[in-house]
């Protein structure tokens, strides 16, 4: 999460931003997309939901203010974006949601969820050290679709979320001079290849996350080139 989101924010690979691990922050040397924005007089505002996207590790760099409380969820993230956007007037604005919902452990709403499971009765309980010391070998029936089940609800329930906040541009009217990025930092492992969540492997599971852009003058495709985190920033300021 640490090294990702800094890249995000950096355009640099982990080794020039020093954001590595829960020992280690932002070193504060390359400049960042809100820093940027800021100088050419840009209101920039961030609300997050983890200890490792907050001014302890150095992501409020170049936010006029970041907002973090953790493990908050999806639609607070979203309720305190609405408020900080209500409050910047016509100034250009850079709004940096950061939702950590699809993360475990996983716990959607209730109808979030029946969306995806109707019942279930394994074995697994919501305790992590239960989850994770779990091999595929000792599943009951259904335990890892109720866990996709439960991801899945988390991603629907943030989904949701973002919709409103799209919804929000929409009415206002700003959505016509707005763009928009939703990307991840990371996926999960769900066994794909004998692990759980993430921090332990590169595989694709892991490192191939959703990248979506949209705004006036966006052509509306599907662009199969690989791309990267550390191309995000550099889209957003050519834009």
């Amino acid at each position: 999460t640490l090294p990702s989101h800094l890249s995000l924010l950096t355009s640099v690979d982990p080794a020039l931003h020093g954001g590595l691990d829960m020992e280690s922050g932002f070193n504060r040397q390359p400049p960042t997309l809100p820093a940027l924005l800021k100088s050419a007089g840009w209101a920039t505002q961030a609300v997050t939901s983890h200890l490792y996207v907050s001014a302890v590790y150095g992501l409020d760099q170049g936010f006029d203010h970041l907002d973090f409380h953790q493990d908050r969820k999806a639609a607070e993230t979203t309720g305190r974006g609405l408020a900080l956007r209500g409050r910047l007037g016509d100034r250009p604005f850079f709004l940096f949601l950061h939702y950590y919902d699809p993360h475990w452990h996983y716990d959607p709403p209730a109808d979030r969820l029946a969306l995806f499971e109707k019942g279930y009765t394994g074995s697994l309980t919501g305790n992590w050290q239960d989850f994770k010391d779990r091999t595929r070998d000792s599943l009951k029936a259904g335990d890892l679709d109720h866990l996709l089940a439960l991801y899945d609800g988390e991603i629907r329930y943030t989904d949701d979320e973002v919709g409103r906040l799209l919804a929000h541009l929409e009415s206002r009217g700003l959505a016509r001079g707005t763009l928009v990025v939703v990307v991840s930092d990371h996926g999960e492992e769900f066994l794909d290849h004998g692990s759980w969540e993430h921090q332990k492997t590169l595989y694709e599971e892991v490192v191939r996350v959703p990248l979506l852009m949209a705004g006036p003058g966006v052509p509306v495709r599907r662009d199969r080139a690989q791309s990267s985190l550390l191309d995000v920033a550099p889209s957003i300021l050519a834009w």
